[in-house]
C-alpha cells in the first residue's frame, strides 16, 4: 500500500499537524508514503499528476489548483481524499470582500471529484455535505509527547516573584485577532506584573503599560516558549473565516498545560470549558479573564492539568491514528479510541 500526499507548504502548520504527525502510524502498518509541495508551474504539476497512478492512493492537504488540474489529477489517482482545515472556500477574515468566486470554484472542483473529504472540524463538514456525500471529521491534533507534564507544583512556583506571562502564538497574517483584545488586557497590566509573549513572525503595536517580548517562532522553540507561560490567548473573530478555524494554537496551550482564555468561535467553543480556561466573547471580557487568571495561581494549576488530559484522551494523534489512516487508504472506518484512565500520568 502506498499513499502520495500533496501539500500547499511541507513546512506550513497544515502539513505538520495533519499529516507529518500521522506518518510514522502509517509506517507502522506497512504504508509507503511521499509527501510533495504542488508546484506553481503548469508542467511540474502535470509530470507530478502523473505520479499519482503509481500510488493506491493520493491525498490532497489543503491546496486548491485550478478545476482543470482537478481534472487530470482525477484521472490519475485510484483513490483521492482531499483534506482542509481552514473555510478556504472564502476569504478570511481581513479581506474586505465577502466571496471569491475563483476560491469557491477551486474548492467545488477538488469536493466534488474526491472519493473523501476530511474536514478539521464539524463546521467545515457541515459546509463540504451540501454537494459531498462522503466526509467524514478528523479533528487537528497535537502529540502530548513533545510537550513536557509540568507539574502542579512546578507551575505555580514559576509564578512567584515573576510577572505572569500571558501567551500568543501565531503569524503577521493572523495578528489582528490579538491586536483585537490589546487595549482591555493593557487596562490590566496597569496594576499587575504582566509581560505579554508573541511567538510569532512579527510584534503587535505597543499599548499602554503592557510590556511585549516578541519570540520569532521555529519549530525548536515553539513547546518552550509556550509550556513557560501561564496564561494563554486565543482570540478570534466570529465569522465564516474564524469559525472555520480548527484550534490548532488552543489545543497547543492544552498540551503545555497552560490554561486559555479563548472565543467562543469554530472549533474553539466545544473544546474550551471553565474547566480548562475562560470563555471570552468580546474584548472586554478578554481583559475581565485575563484578570481574574492573574489573581488566582490554584486555579490556573487546576485548570493546566485538566487541559492537559483533555488534550491526551481528545485531541492527541494516538487518539485519531486508526481514522487517519483508514481516511486515506480506503480501509474501515473505526471509531476513534479512547485513551484509558492511566495514560499519561504526571510525574
Amino acid at each position: 500500500m502506498s499513499v502520495l500526499f500533496l501539500t500547499e507548504d511541507e513546512a506550513g502548520a497544515s502539513t505538520r499537524y495533519r499529516i507529518h504527525q500521522y506518518l510514522p502510524e502509517l509506517e507502522s502498518r506497512g504504508i509507503e508514503w511521499d509527501c510533495q509541495t504542488v508546484p506553481d508551474g503548469r508542467r511540474e504539476r502535470r509530470a507530478l499528476f502523473r505520479r499519482a497512478s503509481s500510488f493506491d492512493g493520493v491525498v490532497v492537504q489543503r491546496r486548491l489548483v485550478h478545476p482543470f488540474d482537478v481534472r487530470r489529477l482525477r484521472r490519475h489517482a485510484k483513490r483521492l481524499v482531499f483534506d482542509f482545515d481552514d473555510a478556504i472556500l472564502y476569504p478570511d477574515s481581513f479581506q474586505r470582500k465577502s466571496r471569491s468566486t475563483s476560491r469557491w470554484l477551486k474548492f467545488l472542483a477538488i469536493a466534488t471529484s474526491a472519493d473523501l473529504v476530511v474536514a478539521g472540524s464539524e463546521y467545515l463538514a457541515r459546509v463540504t455535505t451540501e454537494f459531498q456525500r462522503n466526509v467524514t471529521v478528523i479533528p487537528t491534533v497535537v502529540d502530548s509527547r513533545r510537550y513536557p507534564v509540568r507539574t502542579p507544583k512546578a507551575r505555580e512556583a514559576s509564578a512567584g516573584g515573576e510577572p505572569i506571562r500571558l501567551v500568543w502564538i501565531g503569524s503577521r497574517s493572523t495578528m489582528p485577532y490579538l491586536e483585537d483584545v490589546l487595549e482591555p488586557i493593557a487596562e490590566v497590566a496597569a496594576d499587575r506584573d504582566l509581560v505579554l509573549r508573541v511567538v510569532a513572525d512579527a510584534a503587535p503595536r505597543s499599548i499602554g503599560s503592557l510590556a511585549i517580548e516578541q519570540v520569532p517562532w521555529s519549530p525548536e522553540i515553539e513547546v518552550e516558549a509556550i509550556a513557560s507561560c501561564d496564561i494563554g490567548l486565543a482570540p478570534l473573530r466570529d465569522d465564516r473565516w474564524s469559525n472555520g478555524k480548527c484550534g490548532l494554537r488552543l489545543l497547543q496551550y492544552f498540551a503545555a498545560g497552560v490554561p486559555a482564555v479563548a472565543s467562543p468561535v469554530g472549533a474553539q467553543s466545544p473544546m474550551i470549558a471553565e474547566e480548562h480556561g475562560e470563555v471570552a466573547a468580546t474584548p472586554g471580557e478578554f481583559g475581565a479573564a485575563v484578570a481574574r487568571l492573574a489573581d488566582d495561581p490554584a486555579r490556573r494549576v487546576e485548570m493546566a492539568r485538566r487541559a492537559r488530559r483533555r488534550l491526551e484522551l481528545e485531541y492527541d494523534p494516538a487518539v485519531w491514528g486508526g481514522r487517519f489512516v483508514a481516511a486515506v487508504t480506503g480501509e474501515p472506518s473505526t471509531e476513534a479510541p479512547s485513551r484509558s484512565d492511566d495514560a499519561h500520568e504526571e510525574t
